[in-house]
């Protein structure tokens, strides 16, 4: 026959001196206490303080001391609930106060030089209204055929499109006179580097790739002097 059990008996109704509540509480939810002079957590059921020989009786009952833990452990559950709601409305209000303005996060234009920037095709700077012999807005030189050309100019933009420098409306070319040609041929100057004419030299010396870097830095030199 298996031997019963013998029911604990817990003849220790009151708390000893040395069981102080701890405030706070197990995994299970339980409320915990600390014996100072044995170094020990103890449980509600603890049998511990029942067989004790450091055991000194006082008039406080053993569960008004896990009483006091759990009432200690409860208030400081709401403390730290209150210091995180403070720390989220914090957050919120720093949030609030970042401007987040298009003006602080746009990035300054960089200055580009004149010779890259787009013009568009004018009248004065067309024969006729056809696409034939038009000037590349960028180098300066005239071309038959500007789409093809601007898709190896060196100083066109990538994003360069010929129609925005192209006439809309097209009308028959119409033959020249002698008398404009040789008003043609006049109007055109030689470039003294590379020995082509353009109607427009000085936009061309800018960017004539055979100009030497000599003149690049005295033209620099006379705008810093003035």
């Amino acid at each position: 026959m298996p031997r019963r059990k013998q029911k604990i008996k817990y003849s220790r109704k009151f708390a000893c001196k040395h069981l102080k509540p701890l405030g706070d509480f197990s995994n299970s939810l339980q409320p915990l206490c600390i014996c100072n002079e044995r170094d020990l957590v103890l449980g509600r059921r603890a049998y511990v303080c029942q067989v004790c020989d450091l055991y000194s009786q006082t008039n406080k009952k053993i569960p008004e001391v896990y009483e006091e833990s759990k009432r200690a452990a409860e208030q400081k559950i709401k403390e730290k609930q209150i210091e995180l709601e403070e720390l989220e409305l914090e957050e919120i209000k720093s949030e609030e106060e970042i401007d987040l303005t298009i003006d602080e996060f746009e990035e300054e234009d960089e200055e580009i030089p004149l010779k890259f920037e787009k013009r568009k095709v004018g009248k004065d700077d067309l024969d006729t209204d056809e696409f034939g012999e038009v000037e590349c807005p960028f180098c300066g030189e005239i071309f038959d055929n500007l789409e093809s050309h601007m898709q190896s100019c060196e100083l066109a933009p990538d994003d360069a499109s010929p129609d925005d420098f192209l006439p809309k409306k097209r009308r028959k070319k119409k033959p020249k006179s002698s008398s404009s040609e040789k008003a043609d041929s006049k109007e055109k100057e030689k470039c003294p580097y590379c020995g082509k004419e353009f109607i427009r030299l000085g936009r061309h010396l800018t960017s004539c790739s055979k100009r030497p870097k000599d003149d690049d830095d005295d033209e620099e030199d006379e705008d810093d002097e003035e």
